[in-house]
């Protein structure tokens, strides 16, 4: 369950323009953006360039997700009504839930960068469920996103 390899499949050119990377044709930089986001980690640079295009993938989505937020607020904001509070609610949670997963990507990319060195071992059980796990990742998302959302709705 990666839920950032779906974003990457579709958004793979302007990820890849980004991110700089390199490629004489469109294919070649979408192949190079979906290997860079399904990296092993094995050693400390693959580790960072993982976080480094999952962190490019999940604020490049955060973009569209913004746009497509809008053509669903203005007018449920416009009409009001009952069903206004729970729709603004979901998208703002839906927006922050990305935004912290990008943040969270951000962060493990620093402390690979920074912090790890010669202490990151892939074999390590503590160290791939903090560093690799997609699922806590997205539960923490989750719980930031949820005050947040909350009062920004409310």
């Amino acid at each position: 369950m990666d839920l950032v390899l779906g974003p990457a499949r579709w958004l793979a050119r302007p990820i890849a323009a980004l991110l700089a990377l390199p490629g004489s044709t469109p294919r070649k930089r979408r192949d190079e953006v979906l290997g860079s986001v399904t990296l092993a980690g094995e050693d400390v640079a693959d580790l960072a360039t993982r976080h480094l295009t999952r962190m490019a993938t999940w604020f490049v989505t955060l973009g569209v997700a913004f746009a497509t937020s809008l053509v669903v607020s203005i007018p449920v904001s416009a009409l009001g009504g009952p069903a206004k509070q729970p729709v603004l609610f979901a998208v703002d949670l839906v927006l922050f839930v990305i935004f912290f997963l990008g943040a969270i990507h951000l962060v493990k990319m620093l402390i690979a960068y920074y912090v790890l060195g010669d202490r990151w071992d892939y074999r390590s059980r503590w160290w791939r469920a903090a560093m690799l796990a997609p699922l806590p990742d997205l539960l923490v998302a989750t719980a930031a996103a949820l005050p947040v959302a909350a009062s920004i709705a409310g």
